[in-house]
């Protein structure tokens, strides 16, 4: 999840200096595949975009984060008024199949912003989408800590819509034996990671 990316490895780094015996194996994955893996025991712990609707997952939000319009420097759309006037523009995203929950968002958004997005290019990764966005080839919706990538000739503007934010949490299956480690673990993410997106 993009918003982690600055303060995860800190966290990883913390919790291997205070249990080097440990290890600690990192996935990148969807939403959906980490409830699902979390429901087979595949995994300990997932960071996933809240709510989980499942009565087999515990979760904990750590992160607030909120969608952002992303232009082009050159871009002749005056957002002050936030998405609403996007309505019109060709969308950039990041293809459904590789995160649903976070296209479905950005529909839901759009559509409390009076419209639904005319999506010309899915791309497979955010920085791809970015760089699109900078070559003038359409607009995009991204969270904001994507900005951490710096990707240059880009702006970025608030949607001024409250469907945007959302939050991002901690998740583990209820049965799981809550041992030292995993308490420990999910209270120093919580106290190092809630503070990384200002």
């Amino acid at each position: 999840i993009a918003v982690l990316a600055r303060g995860l490895p800190n966290l990883m780094m913390r919790f291997r200096r205070r249990f080097p015996n440990v290890d600690l194996s990192v996935r990148n994955m969807s939403t959906s595949d980490q409830t699902q893996a979390l429901r087979d025991r595949k995994i300990d712990i997932g960071f996933v975009r809240l709510p989980i609707l499942s009565e087999d997952i515990e979760t904990v939000p750590i992160v607030s984060e909120r969608l952002m319009i992303v232009l082009s420097e050159q871009a002749n759309q005056d957002v002050k008024k936030g998405l609403a006037a996007l309505r019109n523009a060709p969308f950039i995203l990041p293809c459904r199949a590789d995160s649903v929950s976070f296209y479905d968002h950005v529909f839901r958004t759009c559509k409390a912003a009076g419209f639904v997005p005319r999506v010309v290019q899915e791309t497979d990764v955010f920085f791809t989408a970015l760089n699109l966005v900078r070559a003038g080839l359409g607009v995009s919706i991204a969270p904001s800590a994507v900005r951490l990538m710096r990707v240059p000739q880009i702006r970025f503007a608030e949607t001024k819509v409250p469907e945007a934010e959302w939050n991002i949490g901690i998740a583990w299956h209820r049965k799981s034996q809550q041992s030292m480690l995993m308490e420990n673990f999910i209270d120093m993410a919580r106290r190092s990671l809630s503070s990384t997106i200002k």
